[in-house]
C-alpha cells in the first residue's frame, strides 16, 4: 500500500455522555432567545488521543498502511507522541510548540448521537519551528493525501501544496466548514479529487458555495456523503455507488467513527481497489469504532477486518455501479 499522507489535528479529547436528549433542555420562545444557560449532568467521560489525523492514521495503520501524519502537538504532546511511536506510526511531520498547550475537545453526546463540541485549535503546524521542512519531506513520500479539519490556513496551505505536487487529495472540511468562506471552500471543494462529508455537512457546503454535488461531480470530483447507520453514497460522473452500513456488534460510542470510514476508504484508494470496496471498507472500519469508548481505542487484525467484510458483503468483488 501505498503512504497516506494525512493533515489534521491532534488533539486530547474528553467525551462525554448525556443519557438524555438536547432537545429536551432547549427552551424556545416566551423568553430573550439570545440567552442560552445549558448544563448536562453526563453518566460518562472518556479522556483520550484524537484529532482527525491521529483517529484515521490510527485506522489505516491497523489495516497495515503507512499513513505519514502532518500536525502539530503541544507542550504536553510527549506521551501522544510517544503513543504514535508505538504503533510504528510515522510522526517525522509532526512539529511541537513547547510554549502551548495540545488543541483538545470536550465533546457531549446525548442518546440520538447530536454532538456540542468545545474546541481549542492549539498551535497551528505552520507558527512551530522546524515544522515547514518536515511537512516538506512528508508530502514527497505520499500520493496520497486527506486535508481533513485543523485551523483554516493550514488546510488551504496543505490541500494547494498537495494538488502542486501532483497527489490525489481529498478534501474533508468536516468541522471547519463554518469557518471555511464561500470563496475558500469552493476553490478547495473544486480542486480536490475527492470531496467527503456527512449528510449535514454536504448541505452547509451545497448552500454555502451555491454548487450542488451534480456539478462538483462534473467537475472531476468524486463526492463522498456519509449517512451514519443509513450507510453511505458515492457520487461519480458513471453513477452512484451506495455503500450499506455494517452492522456493529455493540453500540458504545459513535464519536471517531466518521474518521475510522475516511480511513478505511483511503486504504483501499491507496491499494488500488474499486471505489465500491473501498467505501466497503470504510464503512467495517467504521463498526470498529463504534464498538468501544474513545476514537482510538478500536483495534482489530487484518484477517479479522476481511472476515467481517465478507459477512456483511458476501465479496470483495464490487457489485460496481447503479444509476443514477
Amino acid at each position: 500500500m501505498q503512504p497516506i499522507l494525512v493533515s489534521g489535528s491532534l488533539v486530547y479529547d474528553r467525551i462525554m455522555n448525556f443519557p438524555g436528549y438536547f432537545k429536551d433542555h432547549i427552551l424556545r420562545g416566551g423568553g430573550d432567545d439570545r440567552v442560552l444557560n445549558l448544563s448536562f449532568v453526563v453518566d460518562r467521560l472518556v479522556a483520550s488521543r484524537g484529532g482527525t489525523a491521529g483517529n484515521i492514521a490510527h485506522t489505516i495503520k491497523l489495516l497495515g498502511g503507512d499513513p505519514l501524519v502532518v500536525g502539530a502537538l503541544g507542550a504536553d504532546g510527549a506521551e501522544y507522541l510517544a503513543h504514535l511511536a508505538r504503533a510504528k506510526i510515522n510522526t517525522r511531520g509532526i512539529a511541537r510548540d513547547m510554549e502551548r498547550p495540545t488543541a483538545s475537545a470536550h465533546i457531549i453526546t446525548d442518546r440520538e448521537d447530536n454532538q456540542i463540541t468545545g474546541f481549542f485549535g492549539g498551535t497551528p503546524p505552520e507558527k512551530t519551528p522546524g515544522a515547514a521542512a518536515a511537512m516538506r519531506a512528508a508530502k514527497k513520500k505520499a500520493a496520497l493525501a486527506t486535508v481533513s479539519p485543523t485551523h483554516t490556513a493550514v488546510m488551504k496551505s496543505h490541500l494547494r501544496e498537495c494538488v502542486k505536487l501532483g497527489m490525489t487529495v481529498m478534501f474533508d472540511p468536516g468541522q471547519q466548514i463554518n469557518a471555511l468562506t464561500r470563496t475558500e471552500l469552493r476553490e478547495m471543494a473544486t480542486a480536490a479529487d475527492f470531496v467527503i462529508g456527512n449528510d449535514y455537512e454536504m448541505r452547509i457546503l451545497q448552500e454555502k458555495t451555491g454548487m450542488r454535488i451534480d456539478r462538483l461531480v462534473r467537475g472531476g470530483a468524486i463526492v463522498i456523503v456519509t449517512h451514519g447507520g443509513k450507510g453511505s453514497a458515492m457520487f461519480l460522473r458513471d453513477g452512484t455507488i451506495k455503500i450499506p452500513a455494517c452492522k456493529p456488534r455493540r453500540v458504545a460510542d459513535p464519536t471517531g467513527a466518521g474518521d475510522a470510514y475516511r480511513a478505511g476508504l483511503l486504504a483501499g484508494i491507496a491499494e488500488g481497489r474499486p471505489l465500491e470496496v473501498a467505501g466497503r471498507m470504510g464503512s467495517v472500519a467504521a463498526s470498529y469504532a463504534i464498538e468501544v469508548s474513545g476514537t482510538q481505542a478500536h483495534t482489530f487484525t487484518q484477517a479479522g477486518f476481511w472476515t467481517r467484510y465478507k459477512k456483511h458483503y458476501g465479496t470483495i468483488s464490487p457489485s460496481w455501479l447503479t444509476t443514477k
